[in-house]
């Protein structure tokens, strides 16, 4: 079985888990600028701080599959290989 299909797809999926979580940090920041209640802040904040950790284990994965699709494929062959397709 191979498995370089499954390894880029774990890194576009997890490229989508990365951009999700970043725009709903950026957006709750921009949020709160707004916002005058401290509860609701307090909500932004901890909405924030959730997304930011999907953000990080999102970035972390996406680079990890990206490295091993990338390896798994035969792209980082060395000096001169290029960026060959798979045949």
């Amino acid at each position: 079985m191979d498995i370089y299909p499954w390894l880029v797809f774990a890194h576009i999926a997890d490229a989508l888990i990365f951009v999700l979580s970043h725009g709903v940090s950026a957006w709750a920041s921009l949020q709160i600028a707004k916002e005058h209640k401290p509860s609701r802040i307090r909500a932004l904040l901890e909405l924030m701080s959730t997304s930011l950790t999907g953000t990080y284990v999102g970035l972390t994965l996406l680079l990890v599959a990206g490295i091993w699709a990338g390896i798994a494929g035969g792209h980082l062959g060395g000096a001169g290989s290029g960026w060959r397709s798979r045949s």
